[in-house]
């Protein structure tokens, strides 16, 4: 779903705005149940919350922040 917060961010052409995301219903819905469980954090997608929780803490960090700056960074830069 298309929102102002890529272009607010100035992240449009980036490969963090190039996944589709969840509708803003699921998102709500996810958000809401974790809420009432009484989690501050939820990850939606099973692949993130385990490439978050327990594969990046294992990689240096210089590791990790290429691999962030990769996602920010426009495509065909």
């Amino acid at each position: 779903m298309h929102t102002e917060f890529a272009a607010a961010a100035d992240l449009e052409g980036t490969k963090l705005v190039v996944q589709k995301g969840g509708t803003p219903d699921q998102v709500a819905k996810i958000g809401c149940d974790a809420m009432m469980d009484g989690r501050l954090t939820v990850i939606n997608e099973k692949q993130l919350a385990f490439m978050l929780g327990w594969v990046m803490p294992l990689m240096p960090a210089t590791m990790q922040l290429s691999m962030i700056r990769g996602m920010q960074e426009k495509t065909g830069t």
